[in-house]
């Protein structure tokens, strides 16, 4: 991966979360099973402590881009940065052309045209190599979940959510129909 590169994750929410809301990510992120995730993802779980020790969500102004940040970081290091979009916006408006550009599936292209918001979870490259990937993905579940949308993860894999909040792959539900 080139080291300069950011990578998002990217999130169509059915619903809009309120910006007041954003402030229960912080204890949603503070409940996270991070032992079982940084052993699922291959990270090195003698992070945790300093991460939830640096735990801070960040709210911005409204309408202003980003739309909050995540520090997990001591100090100076470079945070988790999440950007939302309205879907027709001329930002919003290109980023679900390109998205319904690269998919056929039904469930997919009517959930789509159906967002609310558009959010990005923006990675360092740096970052998918610490607990900044794990986090990433955690609020693009939180977001998912409260807002009923899909997400496409940093592979380009479609997923939704389940009233567990399990991401299911979009495949696994096609097959079912």
């Amino acid at each position: 991966m080139d080291s300069d590169k950011l990578y998002s994750i990217k999130i169509f929410p059915q619903r809009n979360i309120a910006k007041t809301s954003l402030c229960q990510l912080k204890a949603a992120l503070e409940k996270v099973s991070y032992l079982t995730l940084c052993r699922q993802y291959g990270l090195d779980s003698g992070l945790i402590d300093q991460t939830l020790q640096n735990l801070e969500v960040v709210l911005s102004g409204e309408d202003v881009s980003p739309y909050f940040i995540v520090h997990y970081l001591p100090p100076g290091g470079r945070p988790i940065i999440v950007y939302r979009w309205d879907p027709s916006s001329k930002v919003g408006s290109q980023i679900l052309v390109g998205a319904l550009g690269t998919i056929s599936e039904k469930i997919l292209t009517e959930s789509l045209s159906n967002c609310a918001a558009i959010y990005s979870v923006s990675l360092h490259a740096s970052q998918l190599k610490d607990i900044g990937l794990l986090l990433g993905y955690e609020i693009a579940r939180w977001i998912g979940f409260h807002g009923g949308g899909l997400v496409c993860d940093l592979h380009g894999d479609w997923y939704t959510l389940n009233q567990h909040q399990a991401f299911i792959p979009i495949s696994r539900i096609r097959r079912k129909h």
